[in-house]
């Protein structure tokens, strides 16, 4: 009975995967915040994606200075433990798929029962991962679940209880966003897609659904690789109980805006190229038609010929861009 009591009560090992790019204050600020957490059993595994700033020493610096041990590319596996940090650095910026794919292979090869990927501009609630956890270990067909994702100015203000598929625009309008926390109805939701700035998995979903689809390399990748698990039989789903604060548009401060329209318009294309039934792109198509016409006047009308002609390559590179088998 004692034996069998114990194995109850022995809490799946998380690896928590956090993607940094020049921006080590957020990512010191997203680790206090996971010193104060409760879950008793998971590692900080931070991936910099080859930053140009002195990111990866400020960081480390503080880890030691917060008494914790870091582990900089161990070559060997490591022990689990919440009082140490796996520090692994990316040759070149592989975008926010490329670069997490990394810190989840690491956790997949070293056999940690549950992965948490989590943007760096984020502050998790002290219960976030109990509550994640739990919901996630009684309910067998779940792939991911996520907490509701709240403004980091505005905390009582909902950022993101999931996400909506819009397949007729390709487009991925967030739940409730803007509506107040104090309002939000307190029971799980099955949605389409949770946001990527706080997704817990089973590892053994993702032996069977695949990593981030690199090919997106910013944007629409975490819609993709919910929908694709929904596609294997495994749901997404949004629990209220728990929390994280996020940044707004703190990933994407450094980027130029033709840049990120660039990337959402491609990377909506890339998406309906990979899931879209017939019926679905026959209605899109014409919109899709008339969204390129009057887009791309804007931005000649605005004297933004650079955003123009960024806008019209997305559409051409959305179309013509070879996918890969995931």
């Amino acid at each position: 009975m004692l034996v069998n009591e114990i194995k109850q009560n022995i809490k799946p090992n998380i690896a928590i995967i956090i993607l940094n790019y020049n921006s080590s204050d957020d990512t010191i600020k997203c680790l206090s915040s996971l010193r104060t957490n409760c879950y008793p059993s998971w590692q900080a595994i931070i991936v910099d994606n080859a930053s140009s700033n002195d990111s990866v020493h400020k960081i480390i610096t503080w880890c030691e200075q917060e008494r914790w041990l870091v582990y900089l590319n161990p070559s060997n596996s490591v022990p689990i433990s919440s009082e140490s940090i796996v520090f692994l650095t990316s040759d070149k910026n592989l975008g926010y798929a490329g670069g997490n794919n990394i810190g989840i292979k690491y956790a997949l090869r070293l056999g940690f029962d549950l992965i948490f990927v989590l943007n760096n501009d984020t502050i998790v609630a002290r219960d976030c991962l109990n509550i994640l956890v739990d919901f996630i270990e009684r309910t067998s067909d779940v792939g991911f679940v996520g907490p509701v994702i709240c403004e980091m100015d505005q905390p009582d203000i909902i950022q993101s209880a999931g996400a909506k598929i819009d397949w007729f625009k390709a487009k991925f309008p967030l739940i409730d966003h803007g509506h107040s926390i104090l309002s939000f109805d307190d029971y799980p939701r099955q949605v389409d897609a949770i946001s990527g700035a706080a997704m817990l998995v089973k590892s053994k979903v993702l032996k069977t659904i695949g990593l981030l689809d690199d090919i997106y390399f910013l944007y629409v990748e975490e819609i993709d690789w919910c929908w694709r698990a929904k596609k294997m039989g495994f749901s997404s789903w949004v629990v209220p109980q728990a929390k994280v604060w996020h940044k707004t548009g703190a990933s994407s401060v450094s980027l130029d805006d033709g840049i990120l329209q660039y990337y959402r318009t491609r990377n909506r294309l890339i998406f309906m190229r990979k899931h879209a039934s017939l019926c679905q792109w026959l209605i899109f198509f014409p919109y899709l038609l008339r969204h390129t016409a009057s887009q791309s006047l804007k931005y000649l009308l605005s004297k933004r010929p650079k955003q123009a002609w960024l806008f019209c390559r997305a559409i051409i590179d959305g179309i013509k861009i070879k996918l890969k088998n995931t």
